[in-house]
Formats: C-alpha cells, structure tokens, sequence
C-alpha cells in the first residue's frame, strides 16, 4: 500500500502525524482511500479541528483516548456543514473513505439513516462488525488496514453488487471540470428533474443539487491550494455568478472566509481535501 506524504509544511506538526493510503487495486472501485493519523497531545491540552463538507461517506476507527468519547467504530454520512471534533491525548484515527453511490448498493449499508443525523455505530447495521474491531485493537497500522480490507471485500462478495444510474452520474459529475446545472445532468441521462432528484436521492442520501454545491466547494478548495489562479478567476471557473457569491458559499461551508482557510493549517482537513478529487 502506498504512502502519500503531505506537502504542506504545517501537515505534520511534532505531535501528529498523518497518512493517505491508497487502498489495494481490488478494493479500488469503491474505497477512495484511508486516512490514518496518530496524536500525542500534552496533557490538559485540547485540540478542535475543522473538517469541511465532504461528498463521500466513510468508517472511521478511534484508539486510544478519542476511544472513550467513540469506543466503537461509526459510519460517517456526507458532510454537509463544517463539524470542530476535539482530539486529547494519545489517540489515533483510520478513516476508510467509500466512494459514493457504492455504499448502499454494493456494501449493503443503508447511508440515507445517517446523512441528517451524521453518524451511526457500525454494530448497529452489521452484527459481525464488532469482532473486526476487537481484533485491529493492538496490530500495528498496517495489518490493521490488511484486515479492515479484507473485511470490506468479504462483505462485497456476499452482496449482490449492481449498477445504478446515480453511481454514472456521480462519476459524470466527477469528469466535469467546470461548472455543471441539474439541466446538464437531465440532457446527458434523458431524465426530467423531479426523477433526477428522487433517484439520486434515494441512491446517493442527498440531492443533486448538494452533491454539485459541495464538490465545487472542494475544487475551490483543491485550486486555490495548488494557486490555480485568483479568486476572482477560481470564482469564475467553477460557474459562482460573481466573486462575492463565490465568498458568500465559502464560509457558509467552512465557517471562514477562503484566504483565512488558507492561511490557517486545518492539518486535518486540508490532506483529506487533497484527495477528494
């Protein structure tokens, strides 16, 4: 499995360290990656992070004291509001990034009873999920993802794994490079809007609209991190009517205004952005 090092100089500070790990060519098709990070705060000292809107879903693992407040594993619906979780301790994180309009359909777990309410204890909707947890516990980072993947891939080969038009049109949306309306999706699948919105919906756990709001919001994120351009020209690019819109979306999203994100280390959030795209 390969390692992805962060290029940001404020990624890796003394007390974290953090990783992307691509997942194996078999589980490719519906893990985006696996995030894994390890904290080693003072004590006393409490650290809140930020973690903007996300359009994919995922299982997160907690160790060490993160453990206490989440001691069992939880899947994790679209983010579609900024959330500050708060690390202490000795504590560590795999998150298993899945892509989206594959999570229903392929694995079997229903995303549409955690998107309003943000997470659900994995135990809840699989019974065998509890064993996976426990026998992680004390391998090192490695053996922990070989066996997390494994499990992945037995579940996928006891569920009947079939295409649905949401998952084309979540990769349609993923090849448009600019600005795409609900108008464009209906001509390139033939659908009228109202059954574009039900059958994404029930699919994806969000609207169309949603799904477009967010990745545009992390492309913006993604170009002006690789200084593609001024906001003005980023603004245009991604179809916003004008660069005060652009701003006004910004911080409805992040909570802060795109050169104030920029200019803080959200350490967190901008390595996981890096590969949302």
């Amino acid at each position: 499995m390969a390692k992805q090092e962060a290029t940001n100089p404020f990624m890796n500070p003394p007390w974290t360290t953090q990783q992307i790990i691509q997942p194996s060519e078999k589980l490719k098709p519906w893990v985006r990656y696996f995030y894994a990070a390890e904290f080693c705060l003072p004590e006393g000292v409490e650290l809140t992070v930020l973690l903007t809107p996300k359009i994919h879903a995922g299982i997160s693992f907690h160790f060490g004291e993160y453990a206490l407040c989440h001691p069992n594993p939880t899947l994790t619906g679209h983010l579609l509001k900024a959330v500050y979780p708060v690390i202490t301790g000795r504590s560590a994180v795999i998150f298993a990034a899945l892509r989206t309009g594959k999570i229903q359909t392929d694995f079997g777990f229903d995303i549409r009873s955690v998107c309003m309410s943000d997470t659900i204890d994995m135990n809840l909707l699989c019974r065998d999920f509890n064993f996976l947890h426990e026998e992680i516990q004390e391998k090192d980072l490695s053996r922990k993802i070989e066996l997390i993947e494994n499990y992945l891939l037995k579940r996928l080969s006891q569920t009947k794994i079939r295409p649905t038009l949401s998952a084309d049109i979540v990769d349609f949306l993923y090849t448009q490079h600019s600005s795409v309306r609900l108008k464009d999706i209906c001509r390139e699948f033939h659908l009228s809007e109202r059954t574009l919105e039900r059958k994404f919906t029930q699919d994806i756990g969000i609207t169309p609209k949603q799904f477009i709001q967010v990745l545009r919001f992390n492309r913006a994120i993604r170009m002006a991190s690789e200084k593609k351009g001024s906001w003005a020209q980023i603004a245009n690019e991604l179809g916003y009517s004008d660069q005060a819109h652009f701003i006004h979306s910004f911080r409805n999203f992040s909570g802060e205004t795109p050169i104030s994100y920029l200019h803080n280390p959200h350490i967190i959030d901008r390595i996981m952005n890096m590969e949302e795209l």
